[in-house]
Parts: C-alpha cells; sequence; structure tokens
C-alpha cells in the first residue's frame, strides 16, 4: 500500500485538533469532538430519513455508522457535558469560537478533496 501524505487542509486541521487535545481543557476538548460528530450525525440521520439507499458500499457504510445508537449515544454523551459545563461568558465565548474553528476546518477539508488539493512546490 502506498504511503499516505497529509494534504495542506488535512495537515492544518490534524495539527489544529492535535494541538488542542494538549492544549485544552477538559470541556473544550469534548466541545471540539461534538463540532466534528453531531454535524456528521445530523447529516447521517437526514440521508437515512430520506430513505435513499448509495449503490455506493463505502457513503452507506458511513450512514450506518453515524445513524448508530452507539454514534447518536456518543454524540448525546457530548453535548450534556457541554451543555452541563455551565459555562461562563468567557467559557461561552470560547465554546463558540471552537465550533467556528471546526467547522471552518471540515469546510475546507470537503473543499479541499473537491478541488484535488495538492502540495505546491
Amino acid at each position: 500500500m502506498k504511503a499516505l501524505e497529509y494534504l495542506p487542509t488535512t495537515h492544518n486541521y490534524s495539527g489544529y485538533l492535535r494541538t488542542q487535545a494538549y492544549e485544552g481543557t477538559f470541556t473544550e476538548v469534548v466541545a471540539r469532538l461534538l463540532a466534528v460528530k453531531w454535524p456528521y450525525l445530523d447529516w447521517a440521520e437526514r440521508a437515512d430519513d430520506a430513505g435513499r439507499k448509495p449503490d455506493n458500499h463505502y457513503y452507506q457504510t458511513w450512514i450506518n455508522i453515524h445513524t448508530s445508537p452507539g454514534m447518536s449515544g456518543f454524540v448525546s454523551w457530548l453535548r450534556s457535558v457541554v451543555d452541563g459545563s455551565a459555562p461562563t461568558p468567557e467559557l461561552r465565548a470560547k465554546l463558540q469560537e471552537i465550533f467556528r474553528s471546526v467547522l471552518r476546518y471540515e469546510y475546507q477539508f470537503f473543499d479541499m478533496a473537491y478541488r484535488g488539493e495538492k502540495w505546491s512546490a
């Protein structure tokens, strides 16, 4: 198997997540996971609710994983941790920035894949 190489956006996104995992508080780390997993759960539920099954096995597997009781339970737990943290105004602003940053990276990730991003020389 050919060795995989991070493309620029993935390199930056994964670096952001690793750095925050080491430097963030427990609630901040959980909020980052929530910002990643909650939209995926929502997208998968919408796809599943539409009742159309993708012909591509990998897409259907992705939907099945993200609509599983384990995933919905995990997202519910993440939400309960963040909601139960009783954030101060400062923490609330930090949590909002976490969601914005993660969602920007998620957008950039899909845009990168669509555009066929490559490292420049």
